[in-house]
């Protein structure tokens, strides 16, 4: 699989894996999970809190999942997670189009095909990515985030239209099979790091390395901070914080934007087109905060995402109540945008603070941690839901936890290597 061609840099090759693990993975979650809501709803006889449990199970799974393979991820790097993933997904969309029960279901979805997922989203393509690029690390997950974005165009829409045409139980095979075929290409093109290749970071030649051009590169992995330095730093929980409740609305609006909308009197192809409109700005963006964030402090262009992701949710929030599809559109296109920044300075925020050499520990410690705030968003608006018959409250909540996500940000310090000692 290495190309022969001594003019493209394998890393790029790299991106394109994770473009494509981003794709499937964001299919499996939130994008493709929302538009089942309704239909397994309805037909099982289930309420939306219920069918969400299962979801927030999964996140925890999920999380527990990434903690576990931090440091295997480090010394065998993608390949065996990526094959294993595919098995498990698989063989989780049929026995999902089997689910008559919600036991069943809480157990595929919840804690089975949570695994799966669990070893291939989050810190598998970021770690991999921060490990072939230190200069250009913000564009790298920015192209590759792209995934996410494209996920999100496409797949909502497409499986409305697949659940009306075939059913819910059909439509969760034909997805389970594309995402696992998608992670078997994915683990052909994907290595654990340049130098296992005979490369360098950033496609850098010997040459260039001997005249000094790899210092970013080598700075980097001596300054490398394990799991246990870094838990003693103030940034490590402060970025857990800031990260958490910045991003608490973008699992619960993908899921619940569908029947949010429906609610609100919008047909169910109208709302799941919202969710094209509102993943469509990071195909143009997400390499841009990407490019952003290795230009000016990231940390200033992070609080800059969270607001911009606030805003976008109070607009959504006002044209859902007065039921003006136009005010609607702007707010997810606003929401969106800040969106599309969120993976890609996350991670390089993370990178950057900790460096790479131990960087999937470091962040498969923060994933329980950081899916706390994610898996808790969605079930606590479907309570609210079935609580007070809307989710109006809720999202303006979600909305002034992201500005105040903002003012933490920036006052978040950066890791002293010195008061942590070097590596133990």
């Amino acid at each position: 699989m290495v190309p022969k061609s001594k003019n493209i840099f394998y890393g790029w090759y790299i991106v394109f894996a994770a473009w494509i693990t981003y794709f499937a993975t964001a299919s499996m979650q939130g994008y493709g999970t929302g538009a089942f809501i309704i239909p397994m709803t309805e037909s099982l006889g289930w309420t939306r809190t219920e069918f969400v449990l299962a979801i927030t199970i999964a996140q925890f799974i999920m999380a527990f999942t990434q903690t576990a393979i931090g440091k295997p991820l480090d010394e065998r790097g993608p390949k065996p997670f990526l094959l294993i993933s595919a098995i498990i997904i698989f063989v989780g969309g049929f026995l999902i189009s089997q689910v008559d029960a919600l036991w069943q279901w809480i157990l595929v979805r919840g804690l089975f095909v949570a695994v799966g997922t669990g070893l291939t989203s989050g810190i598998l393509v970021t770690v991999t990515l921060a490990r072939w690029f230190v200069v250009k690390r913000g564009r790298a997950l920015g192209f590759a985030s792209v995934g996410i974005s494209l996920s999100g165009v496409i797949v909502p829409y497409l499986l409305t239209l697949l659940i009306v045409a075939i059913g819910w139980d059909k439509t969760w095979l034909v997805l389970t099979s594309i995402v696992a075929i998608i992670l078997l290409i994915s683990r052909k093109i994907m290595y654990r790091q340049p130098e296992d290749r005979g490369l360098y970071p950033d496609g850098y030649t010997q040459e260039q390395i001997q005249q000094g051009a790899g210092e970013a590169a080598r700075k980097d992995y001596d300054n490398s901070l394990n799991r246990v330095q870094a838990m003693k730093t103030p940034a490590f929980w402060l970025l857990i914080v800031a990260f958490g409740i910045g991003s608490y609305s973008i699992l619960s609006m993908a899921i619940h934007a569908i029947p949010y909308l429906v609610d609100s009197g919008f047909s169910s192809k109208t709302a799941a087109l919202m969710i094209t409109v509102y993943t469509i700005p990071g195909l143009l963006t997400r390499p841009f905060w990407g490019i952003l964030g290795e230009r000016y402090n990231p940390q200033i262009v992070a609080a800059l995402i969270f607001t911009t992701m606030a805003t976008g949710l109070m607009i959504i929030v006002y044209g859902a109540s007065n039921v003006n599809l136009i005010i609607v559109m702007a707010g997810f296109i606003i929401a969106g945008t800040g969106l599309a920044g969120n993976i890609p300075i996350n991670e390089l925020i993370f990178a950057t603070f900790f460096g790479r050499k131990y960087l999937g520990q470091v962040r498969g410690m923060a994933q329980p941690f950081r899916m706390v705030f994610n898996s808790s968003g969605p079930i606590l608006l479907a309570l609210w839901y079935d609580y007070t018959g809307s989710y109006t409250i809720s999202l303006i909540v979600m909305g002034a936890l992201a500005y105040l996500a903002a003012v933490v940000m920036v006052m978040i310090p950066r890791p002293n290597l010195q008061q942590v000692g070097k590596d133990e």
